[in-house]
């Protein structure tokens, strides 16, 4: 059964889970008197949309991005470049989001904010996680384990530590792994963090899991589950419902499985994550398939390509094609499977040239985002702040030569008249 294991995606949120308050709300975003206090909030708003709702993480990035460009506030726009990194890692594009992070980061560095340095490295991390390199994620994590000493956040010396462990369990480094998760939920539980120890339980469970241990696993699931719903983070419990429903499936209560997988939806649904969306209608697919429910499993799979292809996630469609292509040969309709097969090619080769131009693109400024600069007329006013700039540079100079001259002619005045004096 080839699901897409998200046993531990979940705390790829985990940045999150100490550091800011959680009580801020869109409107006070909307209605704060200066662009500092909009940037304070998107801290807070932060928070919170990156566990539950990536499209208000992007929107909010956006219109401070909006704000702050004609200003050219450093601080406001690293809160904008680092929540829109942060949705971008989550959106297919690690190497885009990437970049506006570490650009984030080196703002937060040079002005000793190691609250938001702390929480960056660890996105950065989280960065490479997506993008499938767990040793380049360690290398970050360690960063914001490092950075977090001299955070003036008593919790920022551990925040690191349940991604650490993510990293570490993909590479294989089971042990090492199941020790920093062990220290980050007794961390977590000493100061009631009750997210973040759910995060801790899911991979300690995914760790019984891999130990063949079922019985523990479906324990430290539940565990973890229940302790998400009960702080309301959707995402979060959407991920745990995901690892009970493999769980189960493992020890072959169907029933239980089929429940999770569809609960999982239903929260991901509710959290308007569309990646996650399309991996959850994948799994069901998968579901279906293994327990021999063909047209369940095709309609499955095509909502996860619909809901992929809609929201530009080649990754999540690929996986859809490829087990579409896959059940129409099972079933004898080649065909549809050859035509499946084109439709994957196709995207395959349309993904590698994405692939270069985001390596070419670097840090410049998504596209939707350059029309909304343009449409607000801000990429013409930062050019003619450019040109007021270089005009009175210019005149400076010019004043700067004439006074100069004027001194020169002075003194030349000074010393003829003296030597005429002599004379």
């Amino acid at each position: 059964m080839k699901l897409l294991l998200l046993l531990l995606c979940g705390c790829l949120s985990a940045p999150a889970l100490f550091s800011q308050p959680d009580d801020c709300i869109y409107s006070d975003f909307i209605q704060a008197h200066s662009l500092r206090e909009k940037a304070l909030i998107s801290t807070c708003l932060w928070n919170r949309y990156i566990r539950n709702d990536l499209d208000s993480l992007r929107i909010n990035a956006r219109v401070l991005l909006l704000e702050a460009g004609p200003s050219d506030d450093a601080y406001a726009i690293a809160v904008g470049k680092r929540s829109l990194g942060s949705y971008l890692i989550r959106s297919g594009k690690p190497v885009q989001g990437i970049a506006y992070l570490r650009e984030a980061a080196d703002y937060f560095l040079k002005s000793g904010d190691y609250v938001l340095l702390t929480e960056t490295y660890n996105e950065i991390g989280n960065g490479y996680l997506f993008k499938g390199e767990p040793a380049e994620a360690i290398k970050w994590f360690e960063r914001s384990l490092e950075s977090g000493k001299y955070s003036s956040d008593p919790t920022s010396f551990f925040l690191a530590e349940i991604n650490y462990a993510q990293a570490l369990l993909k590479l294989g480094r089971i042990h090492e792994a199941q020790k920093r998760a062990l220290h980050y939920v007794e961390e977590a539980e000493k100061r009631s963090k009750k997210e973040a120890a759910a995060n801790g339980y899911a991979i300690l469970g995914s760790i019984a899991a891999r130990s063949g241990k079922k019985d523990e696993a479906l324990t430290l699931y539940l565990k973890s589950a229940e302790l998400n719903l009960e702080v309301g983070s959707v995402v979060q419990a959407s991920n745990a419902y995901t690892n009970l429903a493999i769980a189960h499936f493992g020890a072959e209560d169907f029933i239980g499985a089929e429940r999770d997988f569809l609960k999982a939806l239903d929260l991901r649904l509710d959290a308007r994550n569309a990646q996650l969306v399309s991996e959850a209608y994948y799994n069901l697919g998968e579901f279906y398939r293994e327990r021999k429910d063909p047209e369940a499993s095709l309609s499955a799979y095509r909502d996860a390509r619909d809901v992929a292809r809609e929201n530009a996630l080649p990754l999540e469609e690929a996986d859809a094609l490829e087990a579409l292509s896959l059940l129409f040969e099972q079933q004898g309709k080649t065909q549809l499977a050859l035509e499946t097969e084109r439709e994957l090619n196709a995207l395959l080769r349309e993904r590698g040239k994405n692939e270069v131009r985001e390596e070419s693109i670097g840090t410049d400024l998504d596209y939707q985002l350059k029309a909304d600069l343009l449409k607000s007329g801000f990429l013409k006013r930062e050019r003619m702040i450019r040109e007021q700039v270089a005009r009175s540079q210019r005149d400076n100079t010019i004043l700067t030569i004439c006074v100069i001259l004027a001194i020169s002619l002075s003194a030349v005045g000074v010393f003829l008249l003296r030597r005429k004096n002599l004379n």
